[in-house]
């Protein structure tokens, strides 16, 4: 059940900075929302994204799981897909 709420969490952040990402690029800058904050916001929802996308590389070698090399290099070089890293991402909570 931990695995499963893991799972529906990131997959609801990443949808939720794709949304704010998506809108960000597509709306005019409003002159009373100063550009700095824009930034700002912008830096931490990059950060959140990239964070999430390495969920699994950070699980595993948390874990120290056996196969954390494989599971690394499945994620950095398929987890673009989703199901590359739901895949990794399932592989890194197996014990």
């Amino acid at each position: 059940m931990k695995k499963l709420s893991i799972i529906l969490l990131t997959v609801v952040l990443m949808l939720s900075v794709s949304v704010f990402t998506s809108a960000a690029e597509t709306e005019p800058v409003d002159s009373e929302f100063p550009y700095a904050l824009q930034l700002i916001i912008g830096i931490l929802l990059w950060i959140i994204a990239i964070v999430i996308y390495l969920l699994p590389t950070i699980i595993a070698i948390k874990k120290d799981h056996y196969e954390k090399a494989k599971i690394i290099a499945v994620n950095i070089i398929f987890g673009w897909s989703l199901l590359g890293w739901a895949l990794s991402l399932h592989w890194a909570t197996k014990k």
